[in-house]
């Protein structure tokens, strides 16, 4: 091979090498590009504090930790998360006032899912501390998800196991829906924050896959507590 031929061929060689190179740099960055939007897409998405100054809120109204549970009272994974999930965050978390937790309706599963719920609002209005007990008896005396049984006399008759509540006021206040428009803004928010269905909880915005797994929510209110400082 002549001295012309051997430098052509390095010649050839360095191209071939570079071509190489930027072609590894392109699939590097479109590897990086796909692996951003794969998160964006479908990690959760964290969204500004909830404005829970309407809802019934219970813990340290004070803290920097927010946990807010989007639910519906026909809801049976609701009646799930109330019973199984709901007292380890009571014990670990709102009897220490470590966390605020609030309830927000989102009522989408039948007419008497906003019956319910309209009922709760008059609860929450009429003796706010008797809310989330008159929700433990909603969601203990939950119907079939399929039937309509949160009618006007059965959340009444919920309601009169719990002292301290006018059942004639509520009776009316259900019946004329006083707080509807409530509940329609707090559906409207649930839309506004893509919440998939109920329950859903969100700590500080950010919405937790499995509101079931209590591990996984302590793990997401430790998380925020830490950065908190608290």
């Amino acid at each position: 091979m002549t001295k012309k031929s051997q430098n052509r061929l390095k010649q050839e060689q360095k191209q071939k090498a570079q071509q190489r190179q930027v072609i590894f740099t392109v699939a590097a960055a479109v590897a990086v590009i796909a692996g951003a939007w794969a998160w964006n897409t479908f990690a959760p998405k964290a969204t500004a504090a909830i404005d829970t100054s309407s809802q019934p809120t219970i813990g340290n109204k004070d803290s920097k930790v927010q946990v807010v549970v989007f639910e519906d009272f026909k809801c049976p994974v609701c009646q799930r998360f109330d019973q199984t999930v709901l007292p380890e965050i009571e014990q670990n978390y709102i009897q220490t006032n470590k966390i605020q937790y609030s309830f927000v309706n989102f009522s989408f599963l039948g007419p008497d899912s906003t019956t319910a719920a309209i009922a709760g609002e008059c609860v929450y209005r009429q003796n706010e501390p008797k809310f989330f007990d008159y929700a433990h008896l909603i969601y203990r005396a939950q119907g079939p998800e399929t039937q309509q049984w949160a009618t006007p006399d059965r959340l009444v008759e919920i309601a009169s196991n719990i002292e301290g509540i006018n059942t004639e006021d509520l009776r009316a206040c259900i019946t004329e829906e006083r707080h509807a428009d409530a509940v329609r803004q707090d559906n409207e928010l649930a839309r506004r924050l893509n919440v998939p269905g109920t329950p859903a909880l969100f700590v500080n915005g950010t919405r937790v896959e499995n509101p079931l797994d209590y591990s996984a929510v302590s793990k997401a209110i430790d998380a925020a507590l830490e950065k908190a400082g608290s």
